[in-house]
């Protein structure tokens, strides 16, 4: 059997003729499930109102689902196959990228019956590799014979798959939480463009309310940071860029490695990190990287100065290094040792903190909670009055219950 790829304009057409499914499943499925669990677990007294609403817009989201499998079955419009299922290439397109076609790279028995360098361009995106065909109009006839098998694992650009299943699973949740928090305030995550109210996080240093984001978990420094990025990273060109990051946050990793030309990962003793090094004691040479991140590490180093003056070094001439940490005093603290209620931090910094960078930075500019807009939620809202208690013996009171937070940008 031989299967024909279409055409850039076939794909194009195809994600036009489905967006008013997905369309008329997603709104009506999520309004009309909105509707049923307020009108019956909370709302009794507008029950007569809402639970015709809900009833209406259910129906919707089945006929929107049906259509779309419909379409599917007539060959009307193409789809990716699923992220997690690895088989032989379907008999018709899986193609709904408006701006050209991709493939998994081919692995297993037969896989020699394509290559991948004759028409395509492979995209560096860690292990996700596509066949990406070039020119307008343009098809390629590609031979199974050998039942050649497609490795669909991991996120397929442009190629979510709008089933039952996996909407249910990734959506119940947030609806649940929805439901239960509706009178708190709303907020917007600017990572994954989540509108609603945010979860309550208790560590054993206390409560902090509105604190992490319920669909991608994104805490306040999460979020303040991802927005002090973006403003960095416009100002420069960063796939020409090697970058080192610290003590590696799985939410931030594939942000960098998406952005930066040579992507590193660092710790003093995990296992999924490129190198195994103590930030006091570099193995690396002078000038070896451009951009090093370290979010909430220098806390837990007991010989700060020395870690700072290792970073700068490593860094080219005109490098930048982003080093925040947790500011919970007004003035730092030193810990005669580490305190495991704090995640063994050594001390607890405050807002001079930043004046330790100054002597290894040609430029340290700071970026506050309040320079972006609050629907973000940036503050930590946390009762510090408590304090000292036994959880945090040495740390001091302070007023109020909302407290900015700082991201300290490091010119070399």
């Amino acid at each position: 059997g031989r299967y024909r790829i279409p055409s850039r304009d076939h794909v194009a057409r195809s994600f036009r003729q489905r967006l008013w499914l997905v369309w008329l499943t997603f709104a009506g499925g999520r309004v009309g499930a909105v509707l049923l669990f307020v009108s019956v677990f909370w709302k009794f007294d507008m029950i007569e109102l809402i639970f015709p609403l809900g009833l209406y817009f259910t129906p919707v989201m089945v006929l929107g689902y049906g259509a779309e499998l419909l379409a599917l079955r007539r060959g009307r419009i193409g789809a990716w196959p699923r992220d997690d299922r690895v088989g032989p290439l379907p008999s018709r397109c899986p193609s709904l990228r408006p701006a050209g076609l991709g493939f998994a790279k081919p692995s297993g028995p037969g896989s020699r019956a394509i290559s991948p360098e004759v028409e395509g361009v492979s995209s560096r995106r860690g292990r996700r590799g596509f066949l990406a065909l070039k020119g307008r109009g343009h098809s390629e006839w590609l031979n199974d014979s050998t039942h050649p098998r497609w490795s669909c694992r991991g996120r397929l650009p442009m190629s979510r798959s709008y089933s039952l299943k996996s909407t249910l699973k990734t959506q119940l949740p947030l609806l649940k939480f929805r439901v239960r928090n509706w009178r708190k305030a709303t907020f917007h995550c600017p990572v994954c463009s989540f509108r609603g109210p945010f979860k309550d996080v208790a560590p054993p240093t206390g409560l902090r309310r509105h604190a992490r984001c319920p669909k991608c978990g994104a805490l306040e420094r999460h979020r303040l940071q991802y927005l002090v990025l973006q403003r960095v990273l416009a100002r420069l060109d960063p796939g020409q860029l090697r970058m080192l990051h610290f003590a590696p946050e799985a939410f931030f990793r594939p942000f960098f490695s998406a952005r930066f030309g040579a992507y590193e990962t660092s710790d003093l003793s995990r296992k999924d990190v490129d190198h195994n090094v103590d930030l006091q004691d570099l193995p690396f040479p002078d000038g070896s990287y451009d951009f090093v991140f370290a979010s909430h590490v220098l806390e837990h180093i007991p010989d700060d100065t020395r870690a700072i003056r290792e970073i700068r070094r490593i860094l080219v001439p005109d490098g930048i290094a982003i080093l925040p940490v947790p500011l919970v005093s007004q003035k730092t603290i030193e810990y005669p040792e580490p305190n495991p209620n704090e995640a063994g931090h050594v001390r607890a910094p405050g807002f001079d903190y930043f004046d330790r960078y100054l002597p290894h930075f040609s430029r340290v500019e700071t970026h506050s909670s309040d320079a972006f807009p609050e629907k973000h939620q940036l503050y930590v809202y946390e009762d510090r009055r408590k304090w000292p208690n036994a959880e945090c013996p040495l740390r001091q009171a302070m007023e109020g219950e909302r407290h900015i937070d700082v991201v300290p940008v490091c010119h070399a």
